[in-house]
């Protein structure tokens, strides 16, 4: 940049920072006077009014109480769990009777009324002004009275992540699930008592949750994010619901939701889930971002096949489309778009900061990063930003997206960018893709597009385009965004616009997306940045919730045609998008991911990710599987990474560079021929660690939960002293992680119940110590200290029981394929065996395959014939090698998975 550029900034960073010493104190005064401004009467969230917003950063810092530990059995699932009692009555929702009634919300605004009470006992809240209409509004919950609560609120326009508090006061804005637990009661029996309270997007109109500083109450906020789309009433604003488990009152309340709103959104329950989860995959973004090219898939591909692990799904990310910067004197048509910009920091993905050392040197940069990143949007230093950023500095920052981003560029074409058309020696897309299923016994390969096309849409004068008519867009995000990413006010597409499509042209626009890649041989999409579309959306008429929706539909009707397997599940990940306006209008799609990206070179992210898609996945695993990103073999975080896929219910896939694998790493969650080992469900915290903060107060290990066909998986992670600052707006390291101390009990695993005429008993087998304890339903394991960012995977198998040949007892269970962190996930069939003293269980095949035994047997046999087999008398762990076939081990998987082998013992 030229010299000038520099003295001006430092000249602005020097007069914003005496400015900033100033006001800083009076920017909060005066956003905590706004704070408290909750209205009854409607609040026009206008940009003249920011309404009430609240950040998590002003809670004081205080200890949760103790974990409960995990000493009761688990409630039952499904219809089994009781409906609890519960009502609006007058200004406060009751749940329970008699002496049991609790009042959850007390001081309910008048005009927020109960427009539904469903069978299983759940609510529906609407909401109906006194008069007139209004494109938004604030409406008071009253005092939000439990124990604690666990939830979901954005934290960037793309991505939500944990809540935790005792009170509706710090609840954040664009909260979009919450789960309470009740106060209990020394003297009422029963269980616990839980309530979830689910925001609805109903039409043009979506609801959020936020709390009121100055009141302690807890909001209702409906909005339109269109001035000329007004409302009267909202009839379905929120759901609640209640149960004895906590993940039967959010599951009925999402039930609920989809009920209600019918046609909107489909439960993960009623769609099928993409066979390629079960498989091996690789990704190309973090291998080689922008840069990729069709060599570069072939020799990731290769290299990873040599290194024993053959990838059987590739997701070919960002870099491939035909992109150009639209409106700076480029003609955008195919042959003159240029390629996406060398990208070598993933951190500049997501579009809600930037480099500024790359615009003005690290002074510029060090000062946006501790100044600007935090500053409240509506206070006065922010205020100085922005109007340095449509004035001054416009120019610059709009030449720094153009020149070191890929922010500012559109789509100008249907067809691959030149790097895949077959020039220099290159293949074309479509030969790569058939030299990948054909030579490399490739699966299944996806491509990365934008929701939109690409970050800033469908270019407007690209003449390949015009039949679809782009056109420049501005975007009006609702004040709440804003609070929670002001960068969106002077990112690219807020200086510029982006190129946005009507309603009437989406349908053919993903029709010639999707044609042409189904032509090429793709099998599937991964359609990112979703979650930016709102603002977008004023304008249409509609609502820009209603504006997100049908072009979600349009997407997934499109993916639907051109790319559902023989399964039937459409080869859709929908990435980028925790926007209810987007989660809920997931009808065909079954894949989300779960979080914020996996980020190589941010070291404080790698904890806060686990957590993230952890609690996350409580919610989102009601609409979907639960997609934990990619991760690297050979990084110093890579094996937590590992273990948290193995219990995630996730598909498992790196981004590795050609020649930089851990072998070590991968045979944990990777079968030979390309075959893992996938939990059913979306790994989910466990109860004891469900409430609790278990990034800061200093003494809870994050559990997970899950299960397989005939095992249940737990896995204990360190996780203390990283967190996402909402503050600071980034991913901050807060302290030296404590140790804590972790155990596992099978009442951690909702649904595994004792074998069939067996007792309550249970074998637990810790994969990093190795020690096996055989507990009741109701203990657990001795607690294990971790260190930071250590962790343990249990398996917990059902005991079962055989009458020895010399009439005595002898007790089993299978634990599985040891050398993996899921290793239960290998146990495919278990029954009392041929003869009346054997046991028999159908296992997958690829390593030492090891079962509890109270005591050695008398043989083992394998597939029929007798075999070696080792017994640890110390552990009464029996030990037999069930090497993978030759099929798996030449690297062919069969459609049906890896090979199987019955295993009995005979005692």
């Amino acid at each position: 940049r030229p010299p000038t550029t520099m003295v001006a900034l430092t000249a602005m960073t020097a007069t914003v920072l005496v400015l900033q010493l100033v006001v800083q104190g009076a920017a909060f005064r005066v956003q905590a006077q706004r704070i408290g401004s909750f209205a009854s009467s409607p609040t026009r969230l206008s940009r003249a009014s920011p309404g009430a917003f609240v950040m998590t950063s002003t809670q004081p810092t205080t200890a949760p109480p103790p974990a409960k530990p995990a000493a009761k059995p688990s409630e039952p699932e499904g219809d089994d769990v009781p409906a609890l009692p519960m009502d609006k009555i007058d200004d406060r929702i009751i749940v329970g009777t008699g002496s049991d009634a609790h009042a959850v919300l007390d001081g309910i605004a008048h005009e927020v009324t109960v427009t539904a009470r469903r069978p299983d006992g759940a609510l529906v809240l609407g909401v109906r002004l006194d008069s007139g209409d209004s494109p938004a509004f604030v409406k008071s919950l009253g005092n939000l009275d439990i124990d604690r609560y666990v939830g979901a609120a954005r934290f960037k326009r793309w991505w939500m992540g944990p809540i935790y508090g005792t009170n509706g006061r710090f609840v954040p804005v664009e909260t979009q699930f919450l789960l309470a637990r009740l106060p209990g009661a020394a003297d009422r029996p029963g269980p616990d008592r839980f309530v979830f309270f689910m925001p609805l997007v109903d039409g043009g109109f979506r609801s959020t949750l936020g709390g009121n500083v100055a009141t302690g109450r807890l909001g209702l906020r409906v909005s339109s994010g269109d001035e000329e789309v007004r409302a009267h009433a909202v009839d379905r604003c929120l759901v609640v619901a209640a149960a004895a488990d906590p993940y039967e009152a959010v599951h009925r309340g999402f039930r609920a939701a989809a009920d209600e709103l019918e046609g909107s959104f489909t439960l993960r329950e009623d769609k099928a889930v993409p066979a390629s989860h079960d498989w091996f995959g690789w990704c190309t973004w973090d291998a080689c971002y922008s840069k990729v090219d069709p060599n570069i898939v072939l020799s990731g591909v290769e290299s990873l096949t040599s290194a024993g692990f053959p990838p059987r799904s590739v997701i070919i990310d960002d870099g491939w489309q035909s992109v150009c910067v639209p409106g700076v004197g480029m003609a955008c048509d195919p042959s003159a778009s240029v390629d996406t910009t060398d990208h070598d920091e993933r951190e500049e993905r997501d579009g809600s900061g930037f480099s500024l050392s790359k615009l003005g040197g690290d002074l510029v940069a060090t000062f946006y990063r501790r100044v600007i990143e935090p500053a409240p949007y509506d206070s006065p230093v922010a205020r100085f930003w922005r109007w340095l950023t449509k004035g001054p500095l416009k120019g610059q920052l709009l030449s720094f997206f153009d020149g070191q981003t890929d922010f500012s560029k559109a789509l100008v074409s249907f067809q691959a960018n030149r790097k895949f058309r077959g020039a220099n020696g290159q293949l074309d897309l479509a030969a790569l893709v058939r030299k990948l299923k054909d030579e490399a016994g490739v699966r299944s390969v996806l491509c990365w597009h934008a929701l939109s096309g690409y970050w800033s849409g469908v270019a407007p004068d690209s003449k390949e385009m015009s039949h679809l008519n782009p056109h420049w867009r501005s975007p009006k995000p609702t004040m709440d965004l804003l609070a929670v990413e002001p960068a969106i006010a002077w990112d690219a597409a807020g200086l510029r616009g982006a190129g946005a499509l009507d309603l009437d042209a989406i349908d053919a626009f993903y029709d010639g997306l999707h044609g042409f890649l189904k032509r090429s041989g793709v099998d599937g999409v991964k359609v990112d940045a979703q979650s930016g579309l709102g603002p977008f959306g004023a304008g249409h008429g509609v609502g820009a919730p209603a504006y997100v929706r049908e072009v979600v539909r349009a997407m997934e009707r499109s993916a639907a045609r051109h790319f559902t397997g023989p399964e039937g599940a459409v080869q859709c990940i929908d990435c980028m998008c925790h926007s209810t306006e987007n989660l809920l209008a997931y009808a065909q799609t079954s894949v989300i991911r779960a979080a914020d990206d996996f980020y190589p070179k941010d070291v404080a992210s790698h904890a806060a990710h686990l957590q993230h898609v952890a609690f996350n996945s409580l919610f989102l695993g009601e609409l979907g599987a639960c997609d934990w990103d990619m991760f690297q073999s050979k990084h110093p975080s890579a094996e937590i990474h590992a273990a948290a896929r193995a219990v995630g219910g996730c598909p498992v896939y790196v981004s590795d560079e050609p020649g930089r694998h851990d072998a070590s790493v991968l045979a944990k969650v990777v079968l030979p021929g390309g075959a893992v080992l996938r939990a059913k469900h979306a790994g989910r915290p466990t109860r004891d660690c469900m409430f609790n903060d278990v990034a800061n107060d200093g003494r809870t290990a994050l559990k997970i939960w899950n299960r397989n066909d005939h095992t249940g998986v737990v896995a204990a992670f360190n996780v203390q002293g990283s967190e996402w600052s909402r503050r600071l707006r980034r991913y901050v390291r807060m302290s030296e992680a404590p140790d804590v101390r972790a155990c596992a009990s099978p009442a951690d695993v909702p649904g595994l119940k004792p074998a069939p005429g067996a007792d309550d008993r249970f074998a637990v087998y810790g994969h990093q110590s190795g020690a096996v304890h055989v507990l009741s339903g109701r203990e657990h394991t001795p607690p294990r200290p971790l260190g930071a960012m250590e962790f343990e995977v249990f398996t917990v198998s059902p005991v079962r029981a055989v009458v020895t040949k010399d009439g005595d007892r002898a007790e089993w269970a299978p634990i599985g394929l040891v050398g993996l962190f899921n290793s239960g996930g290998a146990v495919r069939g278990v029954n009392g065996g041929k003869g009346r003293h054997t046991a028999s269980v159908r296992a997958v095949r690829g390593g030492p395959f090891a079962l509890y035994a109270s005591r050695a047997p008398r043989a083992v046999r394998v597939d029929g014939e007798r075999g070696p087999f080792d017994y640890d008398e110390a552990r009464q762990v029996v030990t037999v090698q069930l090497p993978p076939s030759p099929r798996d081990r030449a690297g062919d998987l069969a459609l049906e998975g890896p090979e199987e082998a019955d295993v009995e013992l005979e005692f």
